[in-house]
Protein backbone atom coordinates (compact mmCIF):
# COMPACT_ATOMS: atom_id res chain seq x y z
CA UNK A 1 0.00 0.00 0.00
CA UNK A 2 1.46 3.51 -1.24
CA UNK A 3 0.08 6.70 0.84
CA UNK A 4 0.59 10.24 -0.07
CA UNK A 5 2.94 12.01 1.92
CA UNK A 6 1.18 14.22 4.56
CA UNK A 7 2.71 17.42 4.15
CA UNK A 8 4.03 17.74 7.61
CA UNK A 9 7.00 19.96 8.08
CA UNK A 10 9.98 17.30 8.74
CA UNK A 11 11.36 18.44 12.74
CA UNK A 12 13.21 15.31 13.68
CA UNK A 13 12.66 12.17 12.55
CA UNK A 14 13.35 10.25 16.06
CA UNK A 15 10.06 8.22 16.50
CA UNK A 16 8.87 8.39 13.66
CA UNK A 17 8.67 4.15 12.77
CA UNK A 18 8.38 3.66 16.30
CA UNK A 19 5.04 5.37 15.87
CA UNK A 20 4.13 4.09 12.75
CA UNK A 21 4.17 0.76 14.20
CA UNK A 22 2.52 1.44 17.23
CA UNK A 23 -0.44 2.98 15.31
CA UNK A 24 -0.41 0.31 12.83
CA UNK A 25 -0.51 -2.32 15.70
CA UNK A 26 -3.40 -0.49 17.35
CA UNK A 27 -5.83 0.32 14.48
CA UNK A 28 -5.09 -3.67 13.93
CA UNK A 29 -5.73 -4.66 17.21
CA UNK A 30 -9.27 -2.07 17.02
CA UNK A 31 -10.48 -4.55 13.89
CA UNK A 32 -9.78 -1.34 11.82
CA UNK A 33 -9.12 -2.45 8.09
CA UNK A 34 -5.77 -2.67 7.07
CA UNK A 35 -6.08 0.51 4.84
CA UNK A 36 -7.17 2.72 7.65
CA UNK A 37 -4.67 1.20 9.93
CA UNK A 38 -2.07 2.13 7.30
CA UNK A 39 -3.56 5.46 7.08
CA UNK A 40 -3.01 5.92 11.04
CA UNK A 41 -0.04 4.89 11.10
CA UNK A 42 1.46 7.19 8.44
CA UNK A 43 -0.25 10.30 10.43
CA UNK A 44 1.08 9.19 14.02
CA UNK A 45 4.26 9.05 12.59
CA UNK A 46 3.61 12.56 10.57
CA UNK A 47 2.68 13.93 13.54
CA UNK A 48 6.27 12.74 15.30
CA UNK A 49 8.41 14.21 12.73
CA UNK A 50 6.95 17.25 13.47
CA UNK A 51 7.96 18.01 16.80
CA UNK A 52 11.17 17.81 18.13
CA UNK A 53 13.00 15.16 20.61
CA UNK A 54 10.03 12.28 18.97
CA UNK A 55 7.61 12.29 21.96
CA UNK A 56 4.77 14.39 21.26
CA UNK A 57 1.69 13.58 22.93
CA UNK A 58 0.15 10.66 20.30
CA UNK A 59 -3.51 10.49 20.98
CA UNK A 60 -5.08 7.60 19.47
CA UNK A 61 -8.48 9.53 18.88
CA UNK A 62 -6.57 12.61 17.63
CA UNK A 63 -4.32 10.09 15.27
CA UNK A 64 -7.97 8.80 14.35
CA UNK A 65 -9.40 12.26 13.45
CA UNK A 66 -6.63 13.63 11.66
CA UNK A 67 -5.85 10.19 9.54
CA UNK A 68 -9.89 10.67 8.64
CA UNK A 69 -8.93 13.99 7.47
CA UNK A 70 -5.97 13.47 5.39
CA UNK A 71 -7.58 10.40 3.37
CA UNK A 72 -10.71 12.23 2.57
CA UNK A 73 -8.28 15.13 1.35
CA UNK A 74 -6.49 12.57 -0.52
CA UNK A 75 -9.61 11.43 -1.91
CA UNK A 76 -11.38 14.58 -2.83
CA UNK A 77 -7.95 15.24 -5.22
CA UNK A 78 -9.06 12.28 -7.11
Amino acid sequence: MVLPHLDDAAVDPMGAGDAFVAALTLGLLRGESAESAVWWAATAAAQVVGSAGGRPDLDAQRVRVEAQRAREAQEAKK
